[in-house]
């Protein structure tokens, strides 16, 4: 778009200068040199365009640029947050994992206890150690006999 404008600005640049020429040459009228000033015009008129576009085009780069820069700095932040809550959470995970890991070995060591004492109690009622009660005889009828 740009370059098109400028193949048309050297054209009207050569016009202007062919009508410098001209002006500086004998026997130019005002007419000539009116239509000069003119293109002259018009010639400085569409550069200034191309220039105030070259500037807003410039002027949105550099704002995107920006715009990519805060988002840069935005994610790097929401990195850094993460990375931080990556490491609480691995702390607070071994810690956890260590808490029930004793309460596995706790529970382990009680049924061991609890199988140990059943155990020993069948043995020593087995051998006699701990003493059972005498079986209750049986009870039999009450005969009772008449005096003569």
């Amino acid at each position: 778009m740009v370059a098109s404008r400028g193949s048309e600005n050297k054209g009207e640049k050569d016009k202007c200068v062919d009508a410098a020429h001209t002006e500086s040459g004998a026997g130019s009228s005002d007419v000539e040199s009116a239509l000069g000033k003119e293109e002259q015009r018009t010639t400085i008129q569409s550069l200034s365009g191309d220039v105030e576009e070259v500037e807003k085009i410039m002027k949105r780069t550099i704002q995107q640029a920006m715009d990519r820069g805060e988002s840069l700095i935005k994610f790097e932040k929401k990195a850094e947050e993460m990375e931080q809550a990556g490491k609480m959470f691995q702390v607070t995970g071994e810690r956890v994992a260590r808490s029930y890991w004793w309460k596995n070995v706790k529970l382990v060591v009680v049924i061991i206890v609890v199988v140990v004492i059943i155990i020993l109690i069948i043995v020593l009622l087995a051998t006699g150690v701990i003493p059972v009660s005498a079986p209750v005889p049986p009870i039999t009828p009450i005969t009772t006999t008449k005096a003569p």
